[in-house]
């Protein structure tokens, strides 16, 4: 009966059971093998992504910078003529006043120059 050992129904059952467990345990490698690779493509497309957003961030954030600056060398500019405007209305307020001054200055003048032609009449109509 040694012999027929290998016609035993219950070591059939059991190499049949362990053949059974091994195509499972492939079939079970491989499932995961194909998981892990679907993960890790997953996980590289949402790296890929999430750098793509950073660096759309990071360029949204250059662009607002500079139109910030433009806008700041803007508002310099406008400050810059609008005190040279106040500078030229401040000189020509100046100019007007010294020609105000040098009229009335030379007004005054003439009124002397009248004053003392009057008084030499005078002092030559007593002589």
């Amino acid at each position: 009966k040694r012999g027929g050992a290998a016609a035993d129904p219950s070591v059939k059952d059991a190499e049949a059971l362990y053949e059974e467990f091994r195509k499972a345990e492939e079939k079970t490698q491989s499932g995961l093998a194909a998981k892990s690779k679907d993960t890790q493509q997953s996980l590289q497309t949402r790296l890929a992504d999430l750098r793509s957003r950073r660096r759309r961030e990071i360029e949204s954030d250059a662009a607002t910078t500079s139109a910030a600056q433009n806008v700041q060398e803007q508002l310099a500019v406008k400050a810059q003529q609008k005190t040279v405007a106040e500078l030229e209305v401040l000189a020509k307020i100046q100019r007007q006043k010294e020609e105000e001054l040098r009229a009335r200055q030379e007004a005054e003048l003439q009124q002397m120059q009248q004053r003392l032609d009057e008084e030499m009449r005078k002092q030559e109509q007593a002589t």
